[in-house]
């Protein structure tokens, strides 16, 4: 593995590390208000309003989250590199994640790109497919997600992935449309045999 991806791949881990850290310490939880002695609550509870789902044959779509930039980032970032490139991801021969996030204290920021293999380039990072960005709000984190060279189909599983990551929630839908990458079948190793002279 050349040094370069070596590297990507520890500022990658780096920057989910942080972002794990930071989103355990700035949680906080939001109960409604208790009844009093059989009444109903008057106050009126305020939930995040709920953004229109992405539409199906989109090719770029954006949509808003409740939670900061770094914690939306952070649980997208899990969410790709567990299913799109995990052990056996249907993305991870195909393709080469990258991330850069800023911290908290720069505002949050976060961007995924996903790029085609390209074997004839030393650190193989071809052509950008697939870009999430992440942008704080004053509510929240806009996510937005551009399909620059993806199929259709998969264009759209991405996506559907991307929000359900960042709504908190689990799944994998691009394991629907591409089948996993099978486990390389080892080669048996041949004994070599020595020669004196």
């Amino acid at each position: 593995m050349p040094v370069r991806s070596r590297l990507s791949g520890y500022r990658a881990a780096a920057c989910l590390l942080l972002a794990g850290l930071v989103s355990a310490c700035g949680q906080q939880i939001a109960l409604p208000p208790a009844e009093v002695a059989g009444q109903p609550n008057s106050a009126p509870t305020t939930t995040a309003s709920v953004p229109k789902p992405i539409e199906a044959g989109v090719s770029d779509a954006s949509f808003t989250v409740g939670s900061n930039a770094t914690d939306t980032y952070a649980a997208v970032a899990r969410g790709a590199l567990n299913c799109w490139f995990g052990a056996n991801g249907p993305m991870k021969r195909s393709h080469i994640f990258h991330a850069d996030a800023n911290p908290p204290a720069k505002g949050g920021s976060a961007e995924i790109v996903l790029q085609e293999r390209d074997a004839s380039l030393s650190d193989q990072r071809g052509v950008k497919a697939f870009r999430v960005a992440f942008i704080p709000t004053g509510d929240g984190t806009q996510v937005t997600v551009s399909h620059l060279k993806v199929d259709p189909n998969v264009a759209l599983a991405l996506t559907r992935d991307v929000e359900t990551w960042a709504r908190g929630q689990a799944g994998c839908q691009l394991r629907t449309v591409l089948d996993p990458v099978p486990d390389p079948v080892p080669q048996p190793k041949v004994a070599r045999i020595r020669t004196t002279r």
